[in-house]
């Protein structure tokens, strides 16, 4: 059974992490609140879930940003897979684990800014609802 997702283009429910734009990439700007260990253990149990071939890199690279958050950016290509996950319950096994994933980043509703064009493969990113979301990610700007 496919779990209720709220989305909505606005963030009402904050991650207590904090982002900066880098065009759709995102770097954190308060990486001492980031706990390794929570976010490890949110990634540990998509992998365990999300049992198929086509997470591996999606995986290293959650991995790999997790390992030096102050360095690294969390590129618009790993918000848009992880939405992906959100998004299809349907066709993948690990929804709510994404979504736990999601929410400890960037807290919730989920957006709805980037969809998979499958006669592209690609994604595609509506640049205003990416903006009024990013926006939404900083304080004082809920509600």
């Amino acid at each position: 059974m496919r779990p209720i997702i709220e989305t909505g283009p606005r963030v009402t429910s904050r991650s207590v992490l904090r982002w900066q734009a880098e065009g759709y990439d995102l770097e954190l700007t308060n990486p001492e609140v980031f706990d390794s260990a929570a976010f490890t253990s949110l990634i540990d149990a998509f992998e365990q879930t999300a049992s198929t071939g086509g997470n591996t890199e999606f995986l290293f690279v959650l991995k790999t940003w997790a390992a030096s958050p102050r360095s690294a950016r969390v590129l618009r290509e790993t918000c848009c897979s992880l939405l992906r996950w959100i998004s299809t319950a349907d066709e993948k096994p690990a929804p709510e684990q994404a979504l736990a994933i999601w929410k400890f980043l960037f807290g919730q509703p989920v957006p709805t800014w980037c969809v998979w064009d499958p006669n592209s493969a690609e994604y595609r990113v509506d640049p205003t609802d990416w903006l009024v979301w990013y926006q939404s990610l900083s304080v004082g700007s809920c509600g």
